[in-house]
């Protein structure tokens, strides 16, 4: 009751951004309630290979970078889509490099910039390693998803109706899909030497 006769006491373009960043944290604590509570709900909270739980080693991302909450995901009817993932198809987990460890792909977003990025966090022996595998305009945000593509063979999307070379393609581990949703998608993958990014088709 104190908190709220003081934000009404302030002017109103004050009043606003503190109401939208008490939101913001009221989703974000949420959010973490409902990761807590899915096991006991009977709910699916990670990806076949492994579990992805606030308990776990965080990525590290640069400055600027914001973790992405349900609020700003609002906006498109695509939000039903995500109401079936407890990450929102804003997280996911794999062994992304093949060494056998656990590691973790999460998108984010620069409100500065106006840009929204997926970083993967490689779960190394010494040192997590960070990596941004795609940036794109902070507009699209509401309309994609990630999350693990299994290993396998998958088929190039070639621009303007022309041949792919190679018309496929094949991952030896897991590798990430980046989506938008009843649309195109992108399978990012580590090559040995790097993450690599491809175009899909059906």
């Amino acid at each position: 009751m104190h908190v709220c006769m003081h934000v009404h006491a302030l002017p109103n373009p004050i009043r606003d951004a503190t109401l939208l960043h008490m939101m913001r944290r009221l989703l974000k604590h949420l959010r973490v309630a409902a990761l807590l509570a899915a096991p006991l709900l009977g709910l699916s909270t990670a990806p076949p290979a492994f579990a992805l739980t606030e308990t776990t080693w965080t990525p590290i991302v640069p400055p600027g970078w914001d973790k992405v909450v349900p609020f700003d995901l609002l906006g498109t009817g695509d939000f039903g889509f995500r109401a079936s993932q407890v990450d929102g198809y804003m997280e996911a987990g794999g062994d992304f490099d093949g060494d056998g460890r656990p590691d973790r792909a999460e998108v984010y977003l620069n409100r500065h910039t106006g840009k929204h990025a997926v970083f993967i966090t490689l779960n190394a022996r010494a040192v997590a390693r960070v990596y941004k595998v795609i940036e794109a305009p902070a507009n699209l945000l509401v309309r994609i998803g990630i999350s693990r593509a299994v290993p396998g063979e998958y088929r190039n999307a070639c621009a303007s109706g022309k041949t792919c070379t190679p018309a496929t393609f094949t991952t030896k581990h897991d590798g990430l899909a980046y989506f938008t949703f009843e649309s195109a998608a992108q399978v990012v993958y580590w090559d040995g030497r790097g993450f690599v990014d491809e175009r899909v088709g059906d």
